[in-house]
């Protein structure tokens, strides 16, 4: 997360024209322009407003897919502080309609999850340095939030405290993993029907000034992969008989690049086998295959089509794997060989400015 504020707005494509899914999908992009924030849905190249809301930035959809959830880096009113808050959106094929928009009385939330049993919502507030946890009946919230303060700090200028900047639930365990980019950690929390437990359970610590920004779980939850953003790495813990190891840190980078870069998203296949991480400065994607008991490999690094890729998304099927590039104002697809480990540009450029963000919303 930079320390720059921008003032996000999300624009919204047909998945159709995109990578062949169904007409009812839609492929929600946010985007940190200057222009008034919102919903848009791009037709022939031109977006359309949906919903007007300001500072929309990160997106999940509900497990009914009948909402999308946002955080709104900056609640109306509340310019002189970044305090943030989530939206509530109900998305529709024809329009979106903003149902609640809720503070999380936390600073510049970036990320956010649902628990697996839809009764909690969790945002990870970069600037705060906590996490907010609200409880939910019927999709929405019913009270203000709980606070899970985090403590700490690293070695670089921007660890000087902690910043969540990541919240996702286990496979398997259903614990609540967070990466703390400000204290090189990852701090677990176990959970009950009323919320995430204190203290928490446990923190997998990586190298200092690593940087830890998002994860991804192998499917069988035995395995974590963590993209690095200010060490442009990505560490694997392993899991042996119910104890976390650290296995491996490796560059997300080929050759002996020395300019800024910095790690954004990381996704995986479904099958396990690869996972992806976007690399913002060397403009590219890293394409990593993964090896038994928490090893990885680099394969290759592809082109990501633009300028300063920030987020990626893989469809259903793993036959597409989408990016948006913030500084470039485009996004681009790509068809993936997961038998030769490589990405295949295809061609045509989807123009979004400042896009940041990827959400398939139904």
């Amino acid at each position: 997360m930079k320390k720059k504020f921008f003032r996000p707005f999300l624009a919204a494509l047909s998945l159709t024209a995109l990578c062949g899914c169904a007409s009812s999908s839609y492929l929600a992009i946010s985007s940190s322009g200057n222009m008034t924030g919102g919903i848009y849905q791009v037709t022939d190249g031109s977006p359309v407003q949906k919903l007007a809301l300001p500072t929309l930035n990160y997106l999940i959809k509900s497990p009914d897919n009948a909402f999308l959830y946002g955080t709104v880096a900056r609640m109306p009113g509340r310019s002189k502080r970044r305090i943030g808050g989530v939206a509530f959106i109900e998305a529709r094929s024809d329009m979106m309609i903003l149902r609640k928009l809720v503070s999380t009385e936390g600073q510049t939330p970036c990320h956010l999850a649902i628990s697996p049993d839809g009764r909690h919502l969790y945002t990870a507030n970069y600037s705060n340095g906590d996490i907010s946890e609200f409880k939910l009946e019927n999709g929405y919230p019913v009270s203000p939030p709980r606070h899970l303060p985090h403590t700490g700090h690293s070695v670089t200028r921007r660890q000087k405290s902690p910043h969540p900047h990541f919240v996702g639930f286990h496979p398997v365990s259903k614990q609540l993993f967070v990466c703390d980019l400000g204290t090189d950690e990852i701090w677990i929390y176990d959970r009950t029907a009323d919320g995430v437990t204190l203290p928490c359970t446990q923190k997998l610590t990586l190298a200092p000034g690593s940087g830890p920004r998002h994860l991804v779980f192998s499917p069988d939850g035995k395995t974590i992969f963590v993209a690095n953003e200010l060490s442009s790495t990505v560490t694997s813990f392993h899991n042996r008989k119910g104890k976390w190891h650290l296995i491996k840190t490796a560059s997300t980078r080929k050759g002996d690049a020395v300019t800024p870069n910095y790690p954004g998203a990381i996704k995986m296949t479904s099958c396990g086998k690869l996972f992806f991480v976007t690399n913002r400065g060397d403009d590219n994607i890293a394409i990593f295959t993964t090896l038994p008991n928490g090893e990885f490999k680099l394969v290759k690094t592809v082109a990501s089509g633009g300028k300063y890729p920030s987020d990626i998304l893989l469809t259903d099927d793993d036959r597409t794997l989408l990016t948006v590039n913030l500084k470039s104002g485009t996004a681009a697809r790509f068809t993936l060989n997961k038998a030769a480990a490589d990405l295949i540009p295809v061609a045509g450029e989807i123009p979004v400015p400042r896009g940041i963000g990827l959400c398939v919303a139904e």
